[in-house]
């Protein structure tokens, strides 16, 4: 580093040019510094550092070989073979083993898929009844997730209609309709489940009474 102080240096003296008026003047000053790890010493380089004197086409000296006013301070630089021997070593020693990692879009969960059926019973219903899905995680691993009915009309009445269990692979997940219990393997099971359900005529009769009393209440 401090090779590059004084008049046998290839480029500048130093990095920054000082006139005092006094008895003793250095007049060049090196303020800029290299920080190298030890481990890193081996792959630096020393004759790739060297103190900029000019960027592109301008000069960042007069024609005394000072530092301009509007440049007082020049810099050092370090070619980029440090850099990419440092990138390389460390790409080395730190390789991904992770695959690619984009979400499988043919498996919907059971939570997404009663969201998305949450969202149409309001549009079939005006509104007068909604459906409300909730997800929270267990102590057990699971994202407990429920499927719940909702009378904004009757004081915000709410009616659990599912309860499921969804592991973290999303299947198998463990379902709850009041108290029948039921495991469905996979997306295709759980629609199956989840359409008969809604066409039963115990869910049937459960919406059309939260129906008919929201609309007496209003």
């Amino acid at each position: 580093m401090w090779s590059l102080l004084g008049d046998a240096s290839a480029g500048p003296p130093g990095s920054y040019y000082y006139p005092q008026s006094e008895h003793v003047t250095y007049f060049w000053h090196m303020f800029d510094q290299v920080l190298l790890r030890p481990d890193v010493l081996p792959m630096f380089q020393n004759n790739t550092l060297k103190i900029i004197d000019r960027v592109g086409e301008l000069p960042l000296l007069n024609d005394n070989g000072i530092p301009d006013k509007t440049f007082p301070t020049i810099c050092l630089y370090c070619s980029n073979s440090l850099v990419n021997i440092l990138e390389t070593n460390m790409t080395d020693s730190n390789d991904d083993l992770w695959p690619d990692l984009t979400g499988d879009p043919e498996v919907k969960s059971p939570l997404l898929i009663l969201r998305e059926q949450a969202a149409k019973l309001g549009t079939k219903t005006s509104n007068i009844i909604e459906a409300e899905v909730t997800a929270n995680p267990g102590d057990d691993g699971f994202l407990h997730v429920r499927l719940i009915l909702k009378a904004p009309a009757l004081n915000g009445y709410e009616y659990v209609l599912l309860s499921v269990n969804q592991s973290i692979e999303s299947y198998p997940a463990y379902l709850t309709e009041e108290y029948d219990h039921k495991k469905v393997n996979n997306e295709q099971e759980f629609k199956t489940f989840l359409g008969n359900l809604f066409k039963s005529d115990r869910t049937v009769k459960i919406i059309n009474s939260l129906i008919a009393q929201s609309k007496h209440a209003a």
